[in-house]
């Protein structure tokens, strides 16, 4: 019988490895106790037996599709980090996003997308604020408990969404000076209103919906429904951009406002605390 994976990701320890520093770990801030540590990526954002449906009785199964997923992924986020513009001005930003959209084929783009869907619905924080949605719902205690097993949720949920996270167009912004940062959330959808999107039910579906994740500490990607951005019906996979330092520390508040507990960057961050100081809970569950 092969080895069974105890300590099991709910962020990928591959794509957490793109903020570590040269000493091989990286910033790590926690939002609730208020401390800053500096662990290696394999050690943290992992539960004991997290995607088992009977942790008593561990299969792996979840844990194996997953990783079958991220072995792929991990191939097209090595390509996009190596990107090199190095022979490029740093003011010819139409340089940069020509270079970058390139590299956006129609098997890069599928990859970015079937990581995010798996990302959106696999971490702790979602599966709460799913739990939040579905408490005025006539399923009971137990009921909910089955449903939002992580292995039965992740496997479920993309099953629901995938088509539509497919159909999103995908924005990949290219940062030349400050750095993106991540979480132990960091692909999560939201909506220009008081209102958090439905966790599943509105990506895809509502033009003003969009999701966003941190791909790499120089790039952030923004899936969005086709009507929203009149760029993107003439580029069939996606595009890159260039944006500004400001457009940067926007997405990293939006990164630490949604975080769960744990917000990783790759160099030190007083800034983190001083954002989550000034968070409040969302009714259904989220950080906002």
């Amino acid at each position: 019988m092969s080895t069974l994976t105890v300590k099991q990701h709910q962020v990928p320890d591959f794509y957490l490895s793109q903020w570590q520093g040269e000493k091989g770990t990286v910033q790590c801030y926690d939002l609730i106790d208020n401390k800053h540590f500096t662990p290696a990526p394999k050690n943290i954002l992992a539960g004991r037996y997290f995607y088992e449906e009977d942790p008593a009785n561990p299969d792996n199964r979840m844990e194996n599709h997953l990783a079958e997923m991220e072995h792929e992924s991990a191939r097209v986020f090595k390509s996009l980090a190596a990107l090199d513009f190095s022979d490029l001005s740093r003011y010819d930003m139409r340089g940069y996003s020509l270079r970058a959209t390139e590299a956006l084929t129609k098997d890069v783009c599928r990859t970015i997308k079937t990581f995010a869907n798996y990302q959106y619905l696999r971490v702790p924080g979602v599966i709460a604020a799913k739990r939040s949605e579905l408490e005025a719902s006539a399923l009971n205690r137990d009921e909910l408990d089955h449903h939002l097993n992580p292995a039965r949720f992740v496997e479920s949920g993309v099953a629901y969404t995938q088509g539509r996270f497919q159909s999103l167009r995908l924005q990949v912004s290219i940062s030349q000076e400050e750095d993106f940062i991540t979480s132990d959330w960091p692909c999560f959808d939201m909506m220009d209103s008081e209102m958090a999107p439905a966790i599943g039910e509105d990506i895809g579906r509502q033009p003003g919906v969009v999701c966003v994740l941190p791909l790499n500490p120089r790039m952030a990607a923004i899936f969005f429904a086709e009507g929203l951005d009149p760029r993107a019906s003439r580029v069939p996979q996606g595009f890159a951009t260039v944006i500004s330092p400001a457009e940067v520390r926007n997405m990293n508040m939006l990164v630490i406002q949604q975080a769960q507990r744990y917000v990783v960057t790759q160099k030190p961050a007083s800034f983190v605390f001083k954002i989550a100081a000034r968070r409040k809970k969302a009714s259904a569950g989220r950080p906002k």
